[in-house]
């Protein structure tokens, strides 16, 4: 390949150039936050170099250019704008009025490099009001939330990214802006927009949130470009909602007594107020991740225990113990730990809290409150209240479940029972219906009747190519059942095309745990159930695109959803087990 002629002047070599200088701001009071400035570079409508500068105005610029002899290169200070703008202002191609100075080829001074000294580059306060008029702090408001929990993500660094798609396909992500969530996971992003570059643009913008625990960061929330936010209306306010596991504040259902006195507040979001004697909770539906049907819930998984030691109480340690079924009391024993916001590192600090082994006694656990009232501090915890996590299908199996505190008075070198403890009578022991069997969901066969003479009902296979015509019938014979009598509900559709679906379905198709079912012992375990499918008598269309008229010829989906009422404080432990069968439809 010949060389270019910049190249054969050189012998390939590239010429080295500096230039310093410092910004001159002495008529302008106070530089305002969303005012930055970039000192740039340019030759022939490129830019060789450019950097901001420091805090005393200095700057240096450092570039490479082939010709072995110097150039002449003008010098241009502007506000600093996105990445993709930064060609325009530098070659005034946005409009916008601009600090410039012609070096010359005579100037430069010969060394190790080029160099030139500019000195001080005054702005002119004219200049300066140009430049605020024409550019606007573009502002972004949110909050960011747990799915899981509908609490807020406190302390978390929200980036936002500025999105252009690419000529050959793809996308450019910038970063444009960032902002810190506070106590109730409220977030406020500024970043300058300069309207004289497009004035009938606005940003287009994706998120990211992260926190940082224990001095590693972790993405706990991430939008692709698929995601984007176009043309974004300046003040606009978004809600970001955390899927991942994440730390918030979770704030306790009750304040903590002023007495002695010892009660259990809440597993997960509900309330002890909430479960009854038999250890079944009535959720209420305002809760994040529940249903009206979210009756009668048994527990199940690992649960968070919460509850409060009274302010008076000189308990500093306790143990946390279950018994199934009036059977003798076990410690839990699985690992707890909490986590406290460092507001001078800007980081989530993990504390075990148990479980220890003190003068002999093991399983002793303790709470944020008791830490720092021996420790003399007052930090903001993740959860205040949390007295223990216990993974119940390590426990003793499904069944009812009674669970109690004993507390204790750690002096540093002897434990021993605390002087001031009392446990609330109403909610010092509470009792929990755990079940973490798993609910049946089984498409049992499907029989198809039709009128053809001689042709007895038949069972069809999966994958089958149906002849369906007017007078035919299909039966899904099912089975939804929970042997415990924890059944939630259940659903069979009937699915084709692009998420198109048989509407309406057949009577016994779906039913859900309601006062139909409700027994003195709160069970319905559910069963063995059929439903019909008629050739002529489906005439509606749901969902975009699909067809009108009598289950159109197309390939099936039959999809049993099955689900339990079994919950772990947040949600259902088993929302949807599903079972399917496929099978084509030919209308003749």
């Amino acid at each position: 390949m010949a060389k270019s002629s910049d190249e054969t002047r050189t012998g390939g070599r590239a010429t080295k150039y500096t230039i310093t200088g410092r910004i001159d701001l002495s008529e302008i009071k106070e530089l305002p936050e969303e005012v930055r400035l970039r000192i740039y570079a340019v030759r022939d409508g490129k830019i060789l170099g450019t950097a901001e500068p420091k805090k005393d105005g200095s700057f240096s610029i450092e570039f490479v250019h082939p010709l072995e002899t110097p150039i002449g290169v003008n010098v241009v200070v502007a506000p600093e704008v996105p990445e993709k703008y930064r060609q325009n202002v530098a070659t005034k191609d946005a409009c916008m009025e601009t600090l410039e100075h012609h070096i010359s080829a005579l100037r430069w001074k010969k060394g190790e490099s080029y160099h030139v000294d500019l000195g001080a580059m005054h702005v002119s306060l004219p200049l300066f009001q140009h430049w605020v008029l024409w550019m606007r702090p573009f502002h972004v408001h949110g909050r960011v939330r747990c799915r899981k929990t509908g609490r807020p993500v406190p302390y978390a660094l929200v980036d936002a990214f500025e999105v252009d798609p690419l000529s050959g396909g793809g996308f450019r992500q910038d970063l444009i802006g960032s902002g810190v969530t506070n106590t109730c996971g409220n977030f406020h992003i500024t970043f300058p927009w300069f309207l004289v570059l497009l004035p009938q643009t606005r940003p287009d913008l994706i998120f990211r949130v992260s926190q940082k625990v224990d001095g590693a960061t972790k993405a706990i929330y991430s939008e692709d470009p698929t995601k984007t936010r176009w043309n974004m209306v300046d003040g606009t306010f978004v809600n970001l909602w955390v899927e991942d596991d994440c730390l918030t504040f979770n704030n306790p259902t009750t304040d903590r007594p002023g007495d002695c006195s010892f009660l259990f507040t809440r597993v997960g979001l509900i309330g002890v107020e909430h479960i009854d004697n038999d250890g079944y909770a009535d959720i209420p539906h305002s809760l994040s991740a529940f249903m009206p049907e979210d009756k009668d819930a048994p527990f199940g998984a690992t649960l968070h225990l919460c509850g409060w030691f009274g302010e008076s109480s000189d308990i500093t340690h306790y143990r946390i113990q279950y018994r199934k079924d009036g059977g003798p009391f076990k410690d839990i024993s699985d690992s707890l730990s909490n986590s406290y916001y460092d507001l001078s590192s800007g980081k989530w600090v993990t504390v075990s809290m148990g479980p220890f082994t003190l003068g002999g006694l093991q399983n002793l656990f303790t709470t944020p409150y008791l830490l720092d009232k021996m420790e003399g501090k007052h930090r903001p915890w993740w959860f205040p209240d949390l007295l223990a996590q216990w993974d119940t299908t390590k426990a003793d199996g499904d069944g009812r479940y009674t669970i109690r505190i004993l507390g204790y008075r750690w002096d540093g070198t002897t434990i021993s029972a605390p002087t001031c403890l009392v446990i609330e009578p109403t909610y010092g022991e509470i009792e929990l219906q755990i079940d973490n069997s798993r609910p049946e969901s089984k498409i049992l066969n499907l029989i198809l009747a039709t009128q053809t003479p001689g042709t007895p009902p038949h069972v069809v296979q999966p994958c089958d190519i149906l002849e369906f015509k007017a007078g035919d019938s299909l039966t899904v014979h099912f089975r939804a059942y929970d042997a415990n009598g924890h059944l939630c509900g259940y659903q069979l559709d009937a699915m084709y095309g692009h998420n198109c679906r048989v509407t309406p379905a057949p009577a016994g198709a779906s039913d859900q745990y309601d006062p139909t079912h409700l027994t003195p012992a709160k069970k319905w375990q559910g069963g063995n159930f059929a439903t019909i499918y008629l050739a002529s008598s489906y005439g509606m269309a749901d969902g975009e695109g699909c067809i009108a008229g009598n289950m159109p010829s197309c390939a099936y989906q039959f999809r049993l959803g099955v689900w339990k009422r079994t919950n772990n404080g947040y949600g259902r432990i088993y929302p949807w087990v599903e079972d399917t069968t496929h099978v084509t439809i030919e209308r003749a």
